[in-house]
């Protein structure tokens, strides 16, 4: 396997999730951002840490349907794509598996478990 240095995006209405894997190996969170700024983050993130690929997270249903959030996601998709090439993966427990308190912002934990299971 090709070591890759990737960023991994759990995609949100409000708020956006990232995270890092330095080595195709292992993925760290990084940080949540307001979606509003989803450009020039991932843009700054890209360039400082030389991403080579975005993950990005579809929460594609158990019938393999997509929702509006797809289609938000692949609009997004379009837009960064000009940083780096975007690949998908299926996202739709990340959320659940990345745990934590309900009252704190688990997104970057979210993106880590995208770009786990990407690696996996």
């Amino acid at each position: 396997m090709k070591t890759e240095v990737l960023l991994g995006i759990d995609y949100g209405e409000k708020f956006t999730g990232l995270a890092f894997s330095p080595d195709s190996i292992i993925a760290l969170p990084v940080k949540v951002i307001a979606t509003e700024n989803i450009l020039q983050e991932v843009k700054d993130i890209v360039e400082q840490k030389n991403c080579s690929k975005i993950i990005m997270g579809l929460p594609i249903s158990s019938d393999g349907s997509e929702n509006h959030i797809c289609e938000q996601i692949r609009s997004t998709a379009n837009l960064l794509e000009r940083f780096a090439p975007i690949e998908f993966i299926n996202e739709r427990y990340s959320s659940q598996d990345a745990g934590g308190p309900k009252n704190k912002r688990m997104d970057d934990v979210a993106a880590a478990k995208i770009l786990e299971y990407y690696l996996a």
